[in-house]
C-alpha cells in the first residue's frame, strides 16, 4: 500500500469515527432543542394532534414545502383581490401544513375577527366571524404555539379593540353575546364583591376534581357522592346529560351543555349563586319547569349541585377554553376583582400570559 493511499483509509477512517461521536452527541441535543422549541411534534404527544394535522405535518414529506408555498401565494392573490372568505380555507390548509408557524394563526384570527366580519349584514353574522377568530386563537393557534407571544397579543387586542372599544358599529351586541356567554359558564360571581371574595371564589374551581372518578379516590363522585344522584337524575332527563360519553370531544360537548343549562336557568333568574336564589322562583313553574330547575329548587341539594359546577367550570375553562383556573387566581390577585363577562377582563388575561411568556423567554446571559 502506497503512502497516499495510507493516509487515505486513516483519514476516511478517522472521519468515520468522527461522524458516529457527533451522531451521539449532537443529534440527541438538537432533538431536545427541537422539543423545546416546540419545532416539530413528539411520537408520544401524537394523541394530542388533529389526525389532519399529523398527516399533514408528517406524510407530505418534501412536498409539504411545495404546497406552503402555492397556498400562500393563493392567499395574497384573493388578498388583492377582497376575497376574504375565501381566503380562510385555503388559510385553514395552511394551518394544517405549518401548525408551528404562528403568523399563519395570527393572520386567519384577524382576517377572520376584521375582515370577514364586515361583509356581514346582520350582528349574529358578524358575531359570529368575530368570535371564530378568538377560538381560532383561543383553542387552536396557542394549543400549538404556547409559546408564541405574538398570538397573545393579537387575541387579547382583538378582546379589547373589536368588543371592548367603540371600533365597530355592532360593538354593543358583541358585549352582550359576551357577557351572557360567560355569565352562562361562571354566573354572576363579581356582584358586589371584592378582591378576596373574587379570588376565594376561582380558588373553588381550581380546588375542584380533575374528573368524576379516579384511581386515586379524589374524583368528584368518591369525595361528593351526593352528586350521584343528581347525575343519574339528568340521564334520565327528557333531555339527557350524559358526561361520560365513548370520545373526548363529545365528553368536551358533554360538559359545557350541561354547565350552560344550569347557567341559563340561573341567568333567567336574576342570579347565578345558589345561595342567592330568590324566593319567588318556587313559584314560577310555567317558566322554569326543566329538570334542572326542578334540581335547583331542591334546598338539600345545593351544596352537591356547587360541588358539580366548580368541577365543570374547571373542565370547560380548561379544555374546551384553553384557560387556566391557576392563571385567573394569579390575575385576580394582582389587578384586582375581574369579571369575565366583559371583554377587558380577557385583553387582560391573555395580555397577562404574553408579558409572562416574554419575559420567560428572555435570555438572562445576553443582557
Amino acid at each position: 500500500m502506497t503512502t497516499n493511499r495510507l493516509v487515505q483509509t486513516v483519514a476516511l477512517a478517522i472521519s468515520l469515527i468522527c461522524l458516529l461521536v457527533v451522531s451521539f452527541v449532537i443529534v440527541p441535543n438538537l432533538e431536545a432543542q427541537r422539543a423545546k422549541l416546540q419545532l416539530g411534534f413528539a411520537r408520544t404527544a401524537a394523541e394530542s394532534v388533529k389526525p389532519s394535522v399529523a398527516f399533514a405535518s408528517t406524510m407530505l414529506g418534501p412536498a409539504r414545502v411545495f404546497a406552503i408555498n402555492g397556498l400562500w401565494y393563493e392567499v395574497e392573490q384573493l388578498k388583492q383581490e377582497g376575497k376574504f372568505a375565501q381566503i380562510n380555507e385555503m388559510s385553514r390548509w395552511i394551518t394544517m401544513l405549518q401548525p408551528r408557524f404562528p403568523e399563519v394563526w395570527r393572520f386567519m384570527a384577524w382576517n377572520m375577527a376584521y375582515n370577514v366580519s364586515v361583509q356581514c349584514y346582520t350582528q349574529e353574522e358578524r358575531w359570529d366571524w368575530v368570535h371564530k377568530g378568538i377560538r381560532l386563537l383561543r383553542e387552536e393557534g396557542l394549543r400549538y404555539n404556547p409559546r408564541a407571544v405574538r398570538l397573545y397579543r393579537e387575541l387579547s387586542w382583538i378582546f379589547y379593540h373589536k368588543m371592548g372599544q367603540y371600533s365597530d358599529d355592532v360593538q354593543w351586541y358583541y358585549k352582550t353575546r359576551l357577557a351572557r356567554e360567560w355569565q352562562e359558564l361562571l354566573g354572576a360571581y363579581s356582584q358586589g364583591w371584592d378582591k378576596a371574595k373574587v379570588a376565594a371564589w376561582f380558588k373553588l374551581i381550581l380546588d375542584a376534581p380533575d374528573d368524576l372518578t379516579n384511581k386515586a379516590g379524589t374524583g368528584l363522585l368518591q369525595v361528593n357522592p351526593q352528586v350521584a344522584p343528581i347525575l343519574t337524575a339528568l340521564l334520565k332527563a327528557e333531555k339527557p346529560y350524559d358526561l361520560e360519553p365513548s370520545t373526548a370531544d363529545a365528553r368536551k360537548a358533554a360538559r359545557e351543555r350541561m354547565l350552560r343549562e344550569f347557567g341559563k336557568v340561573l341567568l333567567f333568574n336574576f342570579t347565578a349563586r345558589l345561595e342567592e336564589l330568590p324566593f319567588w322562583f318556587r313559584d314560577q313553574p310555567q317558566f322554569f319547569d326543566t329538570d334542572i330547575a326542578k334540581l335547583l329548587k331542591q334546598e338539600e341539594l345545593r351544596e352537591p349541585i356547587a360541588a358539580l359546577l366548580a368541577h365543570l367550570r374547571k373542565r370547560v375553562l380548561i379544555d374546551n377554553y384553553n384557560m387556566q383556573p391557576t392563571d385567573i387566581v394569579e390575575l385576580v390577585e394582582r389587578y384586582g376583582p375581574v369579571d369575565f363577562r366583559h371583554p377587558a377582563a380577557h385583553g387582560m388575561y391573555w395580555g397577562h400570559l404574553g408579558v409572562r411568556i416574554m419575559d420567560d423567554r428572555k435570555n438572562q446571559d445576553k443582557i
